[in-house]
Formats: C-alpha cells, sequence, structure tokens
C-alpha cells in the first residue's frame, strides 16, 4: 500500500489518499483520517508521500505524527516528505523588511509562514528548520538517506512521484527529506 498523506485536493490514483479536512475525489481511494491516528495495520504501508502537510500540525504533534507513520510502514519502507523551511522564511521576512515593501513578496511569505487560511486545515502551526526535523525523523526511529534544503525562487525539483516543473519556482525554501524505516 501507497499513502498521500494530507493529500487534500492533490489525490493520486495509486495511493490511498488521506486528509482530515477534504473529501475523496471519484475514481481515487480516499481514506477520511488525521495523521496523528492512521487507521491502518502495523507494517502494511511500502511508500509514504507528505507534501506540505507537518506544519500544518502543531510543532508539540510532530514527532506524534511521525512515530504513527513509522508505525505502519513495513520494514525498508520510504518516506518522502517535503515542507516549509522556516529559517528560509525568516530571512525573506528580514530581507523584506530591510529592502523595501513589496506587496506580493509580503503576501507570499505571509501565506507560507500562516498558510492561505481560506479553509479548516489551510493554517500553519509549525516553524520547522532542518535541525528540528532531523531530530523529530530521528525520534521516530527513521533512517534518514537525505535532508536537503531547495532554496526560495529555484525550479521545482523531482521528488517522489512529483514530477520537476523547471519554469515553476518554489516561492519559499522547502526541506525535502527522503527516510526510511
Amino acid at each position: 500500500m501507497k499513502l498521500n498523506l494530507g493529500c487534500g485536493t492533490q489525490q493520486k490514483k495509486g495511493f490511498v489518499n488521506v486528509d482530515n479536512y477534504v473529501e475523496g475525489k471519484k475514481g481515487y481511494e480516499f481514506v477520511k483520517a488525521d495523521i496523528r491516528k492512521l487507521p491502518f495495520e502495523d507494517n502494511t504501508v511500502e511508500y509514504v508521500e507528505m507534501m506540505s502537510v507537518l506544519e500544518h500540525l502543531p510543532y508539540r504533534d510532530t514527532i506524534t505524527a511521525l512515530d504513527e507513520i513509522y508505525r505502519v510502514m513495513r520494514p525498508g519502507a520510504e518516506l518522502v516528505l517535503l515542507t516549509e523551511n522556516f529559517d528560509g522564511l525568516a530571512m525573506s521576512w528580514i530581507r523584506m523588511c530591510m529592502e523595501g515593501f513589496n506587496p506580493q513578496e509580503y503576501i507570499d511569505t505571509v501565506e507560507t509562514i500562516y498558510g492561505n487560511q481560506l479553509n479548516d486545515g489551510e493554517f500553519h502551526k509549525a516553524a520547522l528548520n532542518p535541525k528540528f526535523l532531523e531530530v523529530c525523523l530521528k525520534e521516530a526511529g527513521f533512517k534518514i538517506k537525505s535532508l536537503a534544503n531547495y532554496p526560495k525562487n529555484s525550479p521545482i525539483p523531482q521528488f517522489g512521484t512529483v514530477p520537476a516543473k523547471p519554469k515553476m519556482f518554489l516561492r519559499s525554501d522547502q526541506l525535502l527529506a527522503i527516510v526510511t524505516k
């Protein structure tokens, strides 16, 4: 089984799409659930993608969520996790304040820090950075294959099953972790 955790509207074929705030799309396998209490048996999942999800949980729940993901994964299974790098957001905020006000940069930065806040589940609650994410992943038991920062304005790289988008650019620094159980 492959999981697309916190999928929102980005549901994928060939995955069990899991989200606590949206409904499943017709033709897609979907389970409404909180990622801190997954309704799957231990050691049953072979692959997990979690794109821009972890920052939506209270930071105190980061390890709880990762423990739960670890529990359902088979030994050797892989988790691909993408999240905001708050270190980059803090630098963007300072740069914006020092270099003069740009309304679009302000909106992009604020939406990235706090979420777009249009619906339930679209609020950011955790300020993650590489060191904190590494500690949380290790505390949950994961082996880190890679933990990389992709800087703001970089072309969108290939990660997990998401294809590279060389003509589209990241609006904030992103952390990409690839870990195994």
